[in-house]
């Protein structure tokens, strides 16, 4: 994928789950504190050839930018299959339990997409209010015990062992105010 507007679509998409994912989890932010990380996160965009000023840098222009897209989103064929494949991901024999809990994955996944993509999808989209709120509900619910789940575990656990050897540096660099420097 090296075309420019694909990537901005990228881009803007993985932002915005990231960002409301991180908020239904419960990770206390304000608004200020979503604008900021939207406008890091031009720093990514320049790292895959993309012109840091071409990409939303507030939640305000990341929502312009969804809005513009919308008469042109069709649901197609490829994205179909990568979403079926998504929900039936393949697992090497060592991790075959997972294979299970993959399918939970993708439901929790879709009941976090807006309700814009949802309707695209042919899901429950907010037409169907006291579904949509159950659903929506359920989904905060199970990110917030998920997110408090990962913080009780040792940190051990957290996370690979090359990503466990960066993240205290990268707390130390974010308590001082200076990962977006580093």
């Amino acid at each position: 994928m090296d075309e420019p507007e694909n990537l901005r679509w990228v881009h803007c998409g993985e932002i915005t789950a990231y960002l409301w994912v991180a908020q239904r989890a419960g990770v206390p932010l304000t608004d200020a504190d979503a604008d900021a990380y939207v406008d890091e996160q031009r720093r990514s965009a320049a790292v895959v050839g993309l012109d840091p000023t071409w990409v939303p840098g507030s939640v305000a222009e990341l929502d312009d930018y969804f809005q513009s897209m919308l008469p042109v989103l069709r649901l197609t064929d490829e994205v179909k299959a990568a979403v079926r494949m998504w929900a039936n991901t393949p697992a090497p024999v060592r991790l075959a339990p997972l294979k299970v809990i993959y399918p939970a994955f993708a439901a929790l996944s879709l009941a976090l997409v807006p309700g814009w993509a949802r309707r695209l999808y042919g899901l429950p989209s907010g037409d169907f209010a006291p579904a949509d709120a159950v659903l929506s509900s359920g989904a905060t619910a199970t990110l917030r015990a998920t997110r408090m789940a990962m913080l009780a575990a040792p940190e051990r656990y957290r996370g690979t062992e090359l990503q466990m050897r960066y993240i205290a540096p990268a707390r130390q660099l974010m308590r001082a105010g200076r990962l977006s420097a580093a």
